[in-house]
C-alpha cells in the first residue's frame, strides 16, 4: 500500500498547489489499490484533480501511460490534465489522473446506465490502444494453464476445488482464428471512473497487450464481485449486465466465451506465479473464479 499518512498529504498538497498555480488545495483519498492510491486535489472553485501516488519502482508504467497518452490525444476519455512527466517526490510517482469539475467515482455495483456508458467509452477508446508504443505479445495460453495444472498436479487435494478451471474446453483455451487486436489489458474497475451514470475517464495504459477485446469487458464487471461473498442478487446482477453487454457489443458469442476462459486462465495464472508452493492459494483462486463461473453460466450457449 501507498496510503500517506498526515504529514505526506500535507506535502503532497503542498507540492501539487506550487506546481499546478491552482492557489489552494483540499487532498484526501478516493481509492486505494494493491499498489496504489488515488487523490483527489480541490481548490475553492470546486475544480478537482485527481492523482495518483505509487511507488517509485513503477516509473516504466508511468512513463508508458504518459508516452501513450502523447501519442493517443483527443478523446475526452482520457486524462484531461497530464503532468508533463513522472513527478518523484519521497521514493514515489506522483501522476495527474484528470482535471475536470464534478465527482469522480469508482462504484462497487454498477447500474444499467453505467455499464451502457463503459459499453460506449471501450468502443471509443479502443481505436486508440493501437497507438500505443509498447503493445504486449498476447498472452500465453498454453502456459498459463499448465502453470494451473502443474500446481494441482503438486497438491492432488486441492484438485476438487479447481475442477472448473481444469474443465474449461480446450477449445476455448485459445485465442482461435480471429484476429486479435490492441486491448487495455488491465481493465479492472479501479481504471475506469464514472461521473454520475457516464465514465468521464479510463487510466493506466501501460499493459496494453494484442488479444480479444470482450476479454477487457469481461475483466471490467467480474473483479467488482471477485471480492467477497457474492450473495445471490449480486450473481444475478453479474448475468444481467454481461447479457445486457452482449446485447450492446455485437460481437460473436464464441468470442465471448474464448475471452472468458482467457480472464479465467491469466486470473488464477497470476495468483499461482505468486505462491506456487501454497496449497492453500487454491481457496483464493476458486474464490476469484466464482464469478467468471456466473458468466460462463449466463452466455447463451446457441446463437452468433
Amino acid at each position: 500500500m501507498n496510503r500517506l499518512d498526515k504529514e505526506e498529504l500535507s506535502a503532497l498538497r503542498g507540492l501539487l498547489r506550487d506546481r499546478l498555480g491552482a492557489g489552494d488545495l483540499t487532498l484526501g483519498n478516493i481509492a486505494v489499490g494493491c499498489s496504489h492510491d488515488v487523490y483527489c486535489a480541490q481548490t475553492p472553485q470546486g475544480e478537482k484533480m485527481f492523482v495518483k501516488v505509487v511507488g517509485g519502482e513503477l516509473r516504466g508504467e508511468i512513463e508508458r501511460t504518459l508516452d501513450f497518452l502523447s501519442r493517443s490525444g483527443g478523446s475526452a476519455l482520457l486524462p484531461g490534465a497530464i503532468i508533463d512527466k513522472p513527478l518523484e517526490w519521497r521514493g514515489r510517482i506522483v501522476s495527474c489522473l484528470s482535471w475536470q469539475k464534478g465527482d469522480v467515482v469508482f462504484p462497487e455495483r454498477m447500474s444499467d446506465a453505467q455499464a451502457d456508458s463503459l459499453v460506449s467509452a471501450y468502443k471509443e477508446a479502443a481505436g486508440l490502444f493501437a497507438k500505443s508504443a509498447h503493445i504486449a505479445p498476447p498472452r500465453d495460453l498454453p502456459a498459463l494453464f499448465g502453470s494451473i495444472s502443474d500446481y494441482a498436479a503438486r497438491f492432488p487435494f486441492v484438485k476438487p476445488l479447481l475442477k472448473p478451471l481444469l474443465s474449461i474446453p480446450e477449445p476455448e483455451r485459445t485465442y482461435g482464428a480471429a484476429g486479435l487486436v490492441a486491448i487495455h489489458g488491465d481493465f479492472q474497475y479501479r481504471n475506469y471512473a464514472f461521473t454520475g451514470d457516464r465514465v468521464s475517464a479510463l487510466y493506466d495504459f501501460d499493459t496494453i497487450m494484442y488479444g480479444c477485446p470482450a476479454e477487457d469487458l469481461l475483466y471490467a464487471i467480474a473483479g467488482r464481485y471477485a471480492r467477497s461473498e457474492a450473495s445471490a442478487n449480486d450473481r444475478a446482477r453479474l448475468a444481467a449486465l454481461l447479457i445486457r453487454m452482449i446485447g450492446k457489443c455485437g460481437w460473436p458469442l464464441e468470442e465471448w466465451r474464448r475471452a472468458l476462459a482467457v480472464c479465467r486462465i491469466r486470473v488464477a495464472a497470476k495468483r499461482i506465479s505468486k505462491r506456487p508452493r501454497n496449497p492453500l492459494l487454491a481457496i483464493d483462486i476458486a474464490r476469484r473464479d466464482a464469478p467468471y463461473r456466473v458468466l460462463a453460466d449466463a452466455i447463451p450457449r446457441t446463437g452468433k
